[in-house]
């Protein structure tokens, strides 16, 4: 039957396909190595592409390995994740874990004995990714396809920036700001890009904010 193979004559049973291999038709006689980007759990009858947000560099693979953040697959039977924005310029990723496909496998964790081939039903996960306005006070990271805040010194005023503007001598700004503050009496920022104000020192002043 599918997922099992006999190399004998007069077997009185057949064998599971191992891990990372199938067999489609009964009477196999051995078993077909999965191809990089799909898999295959013990006793499988065909190999399973590796869903959206997985992937697998490799033959003979088992399961398929979750993207790592900053990268993504976005087609099904991936054999790597991309390094290039999914999203567009100004949005950032965001990979969500979802459950509930009807697809279900065997884990062969359940029972010690292969021969018995029950166990519970597992839902297969697979991942979906949404492109998320980056909002004023951040940026898109293109490196990282991700939003960042603002660096102290810096700011963004509008959603979607690809990067935040510095700002002048005289104002300074905290980290995710959406726009710059001006030094107080008495302070001072001598530079652009300031994350704070000076205190003037003894005998001088600054009496324009």
């Amino acid at each position: 039957e599918p997922g099992k193979y006999s190399t004998q004559v007069d077997a009185s049973s057949c064998r599971h396909c191992p891990s990372g291999t199938a067999s489609t038709n009964e009477g196999a006689t051995s078993c077909t190595d999965c191809q990089p980007g799909h898999y295959a759990p013990w006793g499988s009858g065909t190999c399973s592409s590796c869903s959206v947000g997985t992937y697998s560099d490799q033959a003979k693979s088992a399961t398929c390995e979750t993207c790592p953040p900053g990268k993504y697959a976005k087609n099904w039977g991936s054999t790597a994740c991309n390094l290039d924005p999914y999203c567009p310029a100004g949005y950032g990723t965001e990979i969500t874990e979802m459950h509930g496909d009807p697809t279900c496998r065997f884990d062969p964790e359940y029972n010690s004995d292969p021969s018995v081939d029950d166990g519970p039903c597992l839902p297969i996960p697979f991942f979906t990714i949404q492109c998320k306005t980056c909002e004023a006070g951040t940026y898109f990271d293109q490196a990282q396809s991700k939003c960042r805040f603002c660096p102290s010194g810096t700011f963004s005023t509008q959603q979607g920036a690809t990067a935040c503007t510095s700002c002048p001598a005289g104002k300074f700004s905290f980290r995710g700001s959406e726009s710059c503050n001006i030094c107080s009496i008495g302070t001072y920022s001598a530079h652009a890009k300031s994350g704070t104000c000076a205190v003037c020192a003894s005998g001088k002043y600054a009496r324009n904010p």
